[in-house]
């Protein structure tokens, strides 16, 4: 990893967000969006895209938050973006070292966030990233290979709190 920047009450969209965290990998960029932090945990989707915007990312981590209030889930969202102009990696061994790099740096920041299944990060992808130390408690959607929770599963378990 080569660089790492942590913003804490950044505004994007003219709204502020609870946390912003951008790191770069071997060229790609990859931030992650918290919009709020009023619930214990934050919860959204890691996706490859070609190209991105904080705006983008601040309106999908927004969109997270929505989608759980609506739905009575108390979670806040959040949303990561890993930005690859010259198309996502082929392998899935580098898709894993990246996620694992950029989490540590999120959950380092905000121990109350779950990525989860997205574009471009299957769950075999967030199943590998979950071997790893210190990592399968703060990712959803897991095969059950690695005994995860789903994302229906880890819904469940919040309601039932």
């Amino acid at each position: 990893m080569s660089q790492t920047k942590v913003s804490r009450d950044v505004t994007i969209n003219g709204e502020k967000f609870a946390l912003l965290v951008e790191t770069e990998h071997q060229g790609i960029a990859v931030s992650t969006a918290v919009h709020r932090q009023q619930h214990e945990h934050r919860q959204g989707g890691v996706r490859f895209v070609r190209q991105g915007t904080r705006e983008e990312l601040g309106h999908l981590a927004r969109g997270m938050t929505e989608k759980c209030a609506a739905s009575r889930v108390p979670l806040d969202g959040l949303k990561c973006l890993a930005i690859t102009p010259n198309g996502e990696p082929a392998g899935s061994e580098e898709k894993v070292a990246l996620l694992a790099e950029h989490s540590r740096v999120v959950i380092q920041e905000d121990a109350g966030v779950i990525f989860g299944p997205d574009m471009g990060w299957p769950e075999e992808v967030l199943s590998e990233v979950a071997t790893f130390p210190g990592l399968l408690d703060h990712l959803t959607g897991l095969t059950a290979r690695v005994e995860g929770e789903s994302s229906g599963r880890f819904l469940c378990w919040i309601l039932r709190r």
